[in-house]
């Protein structure tokens, strides 16, 4: 191999291996060494240029970032035509998602709604949007820490505390969305958890009930600790201060945790006075809490209310309580990032009462309830 000529000077103040750098780069546009092909050996490179080979490496990692070669540790460097991904995804946005793109399909009325207010949100901003998806793709890839983004979307993704450590050292604004902030040092928008669910309690207490379970869900099972989800945390604080401002004892509102649902909920029917009203923290909790009232031989909402916090259409039944847009969330999350707050913002979204078919005042004297054996 022949040196390439004039390559034992270079210009007053320009770090050698970045002239080899430009070098490697002008010989692999002009054709010496075709995209897709492996470049001479290093030893041969490093003689030709008559470098060491630190001085040779740091400039096959110059072509490299400048997208003309491709390699990993140990690997031969190939040539190739490109350009640097800060070039692509400068001022991009990177969306991460817990569930694969099925869900703008599948999911319409949640995660689907939000993500395609994010695309319709940022289509005339010129923003490249990014979208990281799965579970095994919640760790941002490493070559994202030193682009200049537009700033990062979090989607109702479960993530873990070392998680979002990650996300915290982005330069750019990172906005957790359908998450309350949970003292994370994340921008954030997410529902009005605790008022939809005082307005929902008020609702029943104002038509006369005065035994009013809520239904929570949890993220884990018997035998491990219980985590509550944020917004189920506050819901549950909401349901409780309705309760306690109208002067509730205790004995007259319960609290039953998913994973015993099937005994709080039948010592709830049998009770003397029954409960006559139950708070759900979301949908799939008001559809178990209607399957145990049907075993018990109980009509909705003729001997039981349900109400609903975060009633989506994705159910069947027109269930009564608060329904959330959740494409305002996505709106909110694009209307951040255009006005760049300096402090951070937690945004919350209000909810519309959804009528529904599953509310009624209660029973008349209605007497104790025995279960169905």
């Amino acid at each position: 191999m022949t040196k390439s000529p004039g390559m034992r000077g270079r210009p007053a103040g320009k770090a050698r291996y970045r002239v080899i750098a430009q070098d490697i780069v002008r010989r692999i546009m002009k054709g010496e060494w075709a995209p897709g092909t492996c470049i001479p050996p290093s030893r041969e490179l490093k003689a030709a240029y008559g470098v060491s080979i630190t001085t040779l490496l740091h400039a096959l990692k110059e072509a490299k970032q400048q997208g003309y070669l491709r390699f990993g540790p140990g690997q031969r460097p190939v040539a190739a035509l490109g350009a640097p991904l800060s070039d692509f995804l400068g001022k991009a946005v990177v969306v991460v998602v817990s569930t694969g793109m099925a869900i703008f399909q599948s999911d319409p009325h949640w995660k689907g709604a939000i993500c395609n207010a994010i695309l319709s949100g940022t289509r005339d901003t010129g923003w490249p949007i990014l979208i990281l998806q799965g579970r095994n793709s919640l760790n941002p890839p490493s070559a994202l820490f030193n682009i200049p983004l537009q700033g990062v979307l979090l989607v109702a993704c479960p993530f873990k505390t070392e998680l979002l450590k990650q996300y915290e050292a982005f330069k750019c604004p990172v906005v957790m969305i359908d998450r309350p902030p949970d003292g994370l040092e994340f921008h954030s928008i997410s529902a009005a958890n605790h008022q939809m669910s005082f307005d929902a309690t008020s609702r029943l207490i104002a038509l006369g009930h005065r035994r009013i379970g809520f239904l929570r869900s949890v993220m884990m099972r018997p035998g491990t600790s219980i985590a509550m989800d944020p917004d189920v945390s506050e819901r549950m604080a909401g349901f409780e201060a309705a309760c306690k401002g109208a002067g509730f004892e205790s004995h007259q509102y319960r609290v039953i945790t998913e994973y015993t649902h099937a005994a709080g909920l039948n010592e709830l029917f049998r009770a003397t006075p029954p409960f006559t009203a139950i708070v759900t923290s979301d949908a799939g909790m008001a559809e178990s809490a209607a399957r145990q009232a049907a075993a018990a031989k109980l009509k909705v909402p003729r001997d039981l209310s349900i109400v609903t916090v975060l009633t989506t259409e994705r159910y069947g039944r027109n269930w009564s309580g608060p329904r959330i847009d959740f494409g305002e969330f996505g709106r909110k999350a694009v209307e951040l990032l255009l006005s760049k707050p300096q402090s951070l913002q937690h945004i919350r979204i209000p909810a519309v009462w959804n009528e529904g078919e599953t509310l009624q005042e209660p029973p008349t004297h209605a007497p104790a309830r025995k279960l169905q054996r």
